[in-house]
């Protein structure tokens, strides 16, 4: 399995764009990317990265 580290939001929306997804959209707290039936939560950053676990 690859090495998951550090990733920045903008990075990750961007790949899940790649990916298919629609979005980012408002949902409350946290963005939300959808498709098809698959929602996806983004995390927001507040140190500036997302890390792995997230």
């Amino acid at each position: 399995m690859p090495f998951f580290g550090l990733i920045k939001q903008k990075e990750l929306i961007s790949y899940l764009r790649k990916a298919g997804m629609i979005g980012p959209f408002s949902g409350g707290k946290h963005p939300i990317m959808l498709k098809g039936t698959i929602r996806l939560t983004i995390p927001n950053p507040h140190t500036g990265d997302i890390s792995k676990g997230l």
